[in-house]
C-alpha cells in the first residue's frame, strides 16, 4: 500500500513538472511534442474526476457548507452591525 502511494506521488510530480516545463517552453518547440507527451492531456482526467467529485457533495454537506461558510460569519457581522448602531444612537 505505502509503494502504491509513493509511485502516485512520483507520477504526480512528473505531471507537474512536466506543465511546468512546458509552461515555459517555446512556441515551436510546445507544438513538436507528441499530444501524449503534452501535460494537459496528462491532466484532463484528473481535473474532470475532481471536478466530478466536487459536483457529487451530498445534500447534507452542501447544508453544513453554507452554515459554516456563509450563515454563521454574515449573522455575525449582522450583529456587530447592530450592536455598533445601537451604541450611536443610544448615546
Amino acid at each position: 500500500m505505502a509503494m502504491r502511494h509513493i509511485a502516485s506521488n512520483s507520477v504526480e510530480m512528473a505531471i507537474i513538472g512536466d506543465a511546468l516545463r512546458q509552461a515555459f517552453m517555446a512556441k515551436h518547440d510546445y507544438e513538436s511534442l507528441l499530444e501524449e507527451d503534452k501535460a494537459w492531456h496528462k491532466m484532463q482526467r484528473p481535473l474532470i474526476v475532481l471536478a466530478l467529485a466536487l459536483i457529487s457533495l451530498a445534500i447534507s454537506e452542501t447544508a453544513d457548507y453554507y452554515w459554516t461558510v456563509m450563515f454563521l460569519p454574515s449573522s455575525m457581522l449582522f450583529a456587530v452591525y447592530l450592536i455598533a448602531d445601537e451604541s450611536d444612537s443610544g448615546g
